[in-house]
């Protein structure tokens, strides 16, 4: 049985919109899901990022990476045009989340969503939608990367599902995949399109959703990473945190969308 509740690509009802009962069973179990990924962080002593200046400190020193931007890679980040010192030091401190990770993370981010993205096109239902669609890529939708700890204050302040304390975000360690869409790109088109529940609803398949909820719960069985099922704020997402004792992504990970996932 998963670990995880699975979430549906096509529900678009917000959090606040949902009953007050569903609202506090979600709160609560939040604390409880993450209890890994803070033993994980204290037994690292990781560095967190405090304001914009720590964030520059740390890609002068090399310790955090940019996210790549592509249309051909295996997902597409939300913020594309936050990636060099001019356009971070233009952020207000109130809105500095930028795409980037420590390098073990953006090497877990990679591997996950290749591995989900071959385990749908190896699959009968995504050969068939590939097919009956001209897609050729699909990528999954990185919505949040690293924070500053004033960033965090700011979404605790504003969204009842974002808890006080010392994020996985603000170490460079975590990132959000939103589990209720995805991007594609059809044959013959440069464009990228989004596709969820209320985007090109008619090109929506809970299948890659599927298909990254299986690899996730795959790596999680090895404590290669852990994750927590976010309901919808607008939209749902998984936090994902790479645990960060791993240091050798590239001998832990590979292509692995053949494994058995853990049930």
């Amino acid at each position: 049985m998963s670990t995880q509740p699975i979430p549906h690509g096509t529900r678009t009802q917000c959090f606040e919109q949902m009953p007050s009962a569903v609202q506090k069973l979600e709160i609560d179990r939040l604390p409880v899901a993450l209890q890994q990924e803070r033993i994980w962080l204290a037994e690292s002593k990781l560095s967190l990022h405090e304001d914009r200046s720590s964030i520059l400190g740390s890609i002068a020193l090399g310790e955090i990476v940019a996210v790549p931007s592509g249309a051909d890679l295996p997902f597409r980040q939300y913020y594309q045009d936050r990636t060099n010192k001019a356009q971070i030091e233009a952020l207000p401190e109130a809105n500095c989340s930028v795409p980037y990770l420590r390098p073990e993370a953006l090497s877990t981010m990679m591997r996950i969503t290749d591995n989900a993205r071959q385990r749908f096109f190896d699959s009968e239902d995504g050969g068939a939608y590939m097919e009956e669609f001209g897609i050729t890529n699909l990528q999954y939708s990185v919505t949040s990367m690293l924070r500053t700890r004033r960033y965090q204050q700011e979404l605790v302040r504003h969204n009842a599902l974002a808890l006080d304390g010392d994020s996985a975000h603000l170490f460079g360690v975590a990132f959000d995949i939103d589990h209720s869409g995805y991007y594609v790109k059809k044959d013959g088109s440069s464009e990228v399109i989004s596709v969820n529940g209320l985007q090109n609803p008619s090109l929506y398949s809970d299948a890659p959703i599927l298909a990254l909820h299986q690899e996730l719960e795959a790596r999680a069985s090895h404590d290669e990473l852990a994750f927590v099922t976010e309901l919808p704020t607008g939209r749902g997402c998984w936090h994902i945190t790479a645990n960060p004792l791993i240091q050798d992504r590239g001998e832990t990970f590979g292509s692995t969308h053949e494994l058995v996932p853990a049930s």
